[in-house]
């Protein structure tokens, strides 16, 4: 007896239906305020399905946050290379591990550093929550914070996660259904001998 021959047709349309449901996630707007940022503590946490993922700084309800006060200091004639100034700088830790996003340089105004700041690519190796962050202020000093980061975090258009393996909820579900299939045939077959 074939194992198609087991279930009903429809059983065989739901578990296609299952299979094909795609896991991609949408795109979530993430708002880092500095003044509340504890380095040992994650200031948003959000639920990712596995793959790559881009973050991408944009001008939403932040552009920039300052760890030094809202006053820039020590800035060149063009508003960069500030001592205390506006930062774009966060980081997102997914068990895979941290990636930091960052521009080099501090600037005068949220939109210089806005302008400057840095998007790429992180990894989610399997479904989980995943950390983000304002990155490089000194724990106890996070009372002179101003500002903070609207980051868009939005499925990357390649899969950066080639090299590790696929979630296994789909091949596991089918292969339950296998052996519930072949226990099915033995327990029919036994019965007839």
């Amino acid at each position: 007896m074939s194992i198609l021959k087991l279930f009903h047709p429809r059983v065989w349309v739901v578990f296609a239906v299952l299979i094909a449901i795609p896991t991609g996630a949408r795109a979530i707007d993430v708002d880092l305020v500095g003044t509340v940022h504890i380095v040992s503590a994650p200031v948003i946490i959000i639920g990712l399905t596995r793959g790559a993922y881009t973050a991408t700084p944009f001008d939403g309800t932040y552009q920039a946050w300052t760890k030094w006060g809202d006053t820039p200091t020590g800035c060149d004639g063009s508003g960069e290379n500030c001592a205390h100034g506006w930062l774009n700088d966060f980081t997102v830790r997914t068990s895979a591990g941290e990636r930091r996003f960052r521009s080099a340089i501090s600037f005068a105004t949220p939109q210089q550093a806005l302008n400057a700041a840095q998007s790429g690519t992180f990894c989610v190796p399997y479904d989980q929550d995943v950390a983000v962050f304002l990155s490089g202020e000194t724990p106890g000093e996070e009372g002179d914070n101003s500002g903070g980061m609207s980051i868009r975090i939005e499925p990357a258009a390649g899969d950066d996660c080639a090299a590790v393996p696929a979630s296994s909820s789909g091949a596991l579900f089918g292969l339950a259904l296998l052996i519930f299939a072949l226990g099915v045939v033995a327990v029919r077959q036994h019965r007839t001998i």
